[in-house]
């Protein structure tokens, strides 16, 4: 299976107003699960006399999170009705419309409550997921490889969150120790087979940077490989205390982006892992110049990972999978050319202004064929 073609340095971006929102929706996605997700929590304790500066960040980021999803919701419902009007198949357009709608209200219902319910994150991880699978495969189907990162995080995300339901379910029941120790064994080999799907997900990432913006692609995987390994030496260390304040900050940020249950691998290698998804997605909504919707797609299921449970994150995956089987399925630009014909049509039909004088109305005639 190949990718399909690439366009060129001069390729015009997407014509409809719904895909063009997706890379501004990934950047602020990207942010926040850096912000967010990671540096901010970090901070806590960090330095002696900063308490209330964290503080005042850590509000202002639930804030601008919360933002984010309501965002996000509406540009899921605006990916919807394009998915619908696009050319992907019907079964493809039934399941966006029913689990995309399943998501919003998902979601919708989560910020209304203070402790989720665990209903909520089933609904989350199933539909999210199912949903990237259904998308990546269509994708992968109008030969893009690009298709395969969502297809492979989630994949990822159910397989994460069936082994953390099962440790819970465990510990909550208080069953017999090697009951509980045959559960967490369970959910700790499917956490580490979710890391490796994901490293796949970065892989078909770097792939894609590297093909469609070249020489800009590799030295932006390369910057991120470089911070990854940074992340992982440091978030793996052991505890110094006579460490520097920006090397706390560091290890303190790797250990936030990792998850649990900890899979079956070394410390420094699953804090690499963690760091590298969100160093590419980085590199992946910023450079992505010649295919911004795909790289924002990318971008998207990277953040998510293996914790398609988490509201925003869910959400994420959602939007990148469905705008990359939109714009995936429209390969040949048949859409892109029925807007701007359109548009051209609207500006010649459009009436003359009131006071323009009749010398000043200029006909241009052009051949049809």
């Amino acid at each position: 299976m190949t990718e399909a073609p690439a366009p060129s340095a001069s390729a015009s971006p997407p014509s409809s107003i719904t895909l063009r929102a997706v890379r501004p929706l990934a950047a602020g996605a990207v942010a926040v699960a850096l912000l967010a997700g990671a540096l901010i929590p970090a901070m806590h304790g960090w330095i002696v006399g900063v308490s209330r500066l964290v503080d005042a960040a850590g509000v202002f980021a639930d804030g601008v999170t919360q933002a984010l999803a309501i965002f996000l919701v509406f540009g899921l419902g605006a990916l919807v009705v394009e998915a619908l009007r696009s050319r992907v198949g019907l079964a493809l357009k039934g399941l966006v419309l029913l689990l995309g709608s399943l998501v919003a209200m998902a979601v919708l219902t989560t910020m209304a409550v203070e402790r989720v319910p665990l209903l909520m994150h089933a609904i989350l991880v199933a539909a999210s997921s199912a949903l990237a699978l259904a998308c990546g495969a269509s994708a992968l189907s109008n030969r893009a490889l690009a298709g395969l990162a969502p297809l492979l995080v989630g994949v990822a995300s159910l397989g994460r969150g069936l082994g953390a339901y099962v440790a819970e379910e465990a510990l909550r029941d208080r069953r017999d120790l090697d009951q509980m120790s045959s559960a967490m064994g369970l959910a700790r080999w499917l956490a580490t087979s979710s890391s490796v799907l994901v490293l796949g997900a970065v892989a078909v990432t770097g792939y894609f940077l590297v093909r469609s913006e070249g020489r800009r692609g590799a030295i932006g995987l390369a910057a991120a490989g470089v911070v990854s390994l940074l992340v992982g030496w440091r978030a793996s260390a052991p505890v110094d205390p006579d460490e520097a304040a920006w090397s706390v900050l560091i290890r303190r940020t790797g250990q936030e982006l990792l998850s649990l249950p900890t899979p079956h691998l070394p410390a420094f290698v699953t804090a690499v892992l963690a760091a590298l998804a969100l160093a590419v997605a980085c590199v992946a909504v910023g450079l992505s110049a010649r295919q911004p919707v795909v790289g924002a797609s990318l971008a998207l299921a990277l953040i998510a990972g293996q914790n398609a449970e988490v509201p925003v994150l869910a959400l994420s995956l959602t939007v990148g999978a469905i705008a990359l089987a939109v714009d995936r399925r429209d390969g040949q630009g048949v859409q892109a050319a029925l807007a701007l014909a359109e548009r051209a049509a609207a500006r010649v039909e459009a009436p003359p202004p009131a006071n323009a004088r009749p010398e000043d109305q200029v006909v241009a005639a052009r051949s049809l064929d």
